[in-house]
């Protein structure tokens, strides 16, 4: 059916309109929506990126500092070997009227294997040749000089700043065991004017305390210097034997005491 009144046929053409115009602006709106997804999702790109950025980078950073920890808490081997020269202290028997002593420059020389359980803390053992001597005078004006021979296997805790720093101090502590190799006495200045004998009797272990301070240069090759000192705990003279009324024993409750420094080359493995 036809409606022909204006009035209708101008409320239709208006709603018509109106419904054009909406839907030119449902267009439009659709078409904002698009340009506003195209920067929404731009947007979600970069948090994606942003994301991923952060992600990597704390990634990176905890691994970074797990190697670095891991690194601390791994244990390196250490393999060296060591110049001691020393000097020692012993006792001497005053049997023969007062005793006048002199040190003399000793030598030593070994070698050193450890374990570093982390850059702080290790355990090392060593094997030493070490060659003791030490001057004496009676008042009878001549002197002598007793020789010890000795290999030394101390075995050391060992406490260090940074095993792996370019430069490391170190303390060791622990106990040494000392196997006597030789003993000798000789005149060093005068002659035998009495015929009294001097008999140098050794007991062929030894135990001692050991301990020492160092400073280490370098990171896997590294050289160092330091101290190193035994504090001998076994009375290693000998008085076993008879002797005749000619002789007499030089040494009396003798205990080694050996104040040596040293210098090394060592290598972390």
């Amino acid at each position: 059916m036809r409606i022909n009144h204006p009035i209708i046929e101008d409320n239709i053409q208006q709603e018509f309109n109106l419904f054009f115009s909406t839907e030119k602006f449902v267009v439009s709106i659709r078409g904002t929506k698009f340009s506003l997804s195209w920067i929404i999702n731009k947007m979600k790109m970069k948090k994606v990126l942003f994301s991923a950025a952060l992600v990597f980078s704390a990634f990176y950073i905890q691994t970074g500092f797990a190697q670095e920890t891991t690194s601390e808490e791994e244990g390196s081997g250490i393999f060296g070997v060591r110049l001691m020269p020393a000097i020692t202290n012993l006792q001497f028997s005053n049997s023969q009227g007062a005793i006048e002593t002199s040190f003399v420059l000793g030598y030593g020389a070994g070698v050193l294997l450890g374990l570093n359980f982390n850059d702080h803390v290790g355990l090392q053992g060593e094997i030493l040749y070490s060659q003791l001597a030490q001057k004496y005078k009676t008042n009878s004006d001549i002197e002598r000089k007793v020789k010890l021979a000795y290999i030394n296997v101390p075995l050391l805790l060992s406490l260090n700043t940074g095993i792996r720093n370019p430069v490391n101090l170190n303390l060791v502590v622990g106990p040494q065991l000392g196997l006597n190799t030789g003993s000798s006495v000789e005149i060093d200045n005068g002659a035998e004017a009495d015929t009294m004998h001097a008999v140098l009797a050794v007991k062929r272990g030894d135990i001692g305390f050991t301990y020492g301070i160092g400073v280490d240069f370098g990171t896997d090759v590294k050289f160092s210097v330091g101290f190193r000192g035994v504090y001998g705990l076994v009375d290693i003279s000998n008085r076993s034997r008879n002797i005749t009324t000619s002789e007499y024993y030089i040494l009396d409750r003798a205990h080694v005491r050996t104040y040596a420094g040293y210098i090394g080359l060592s290598f972390l493995f």
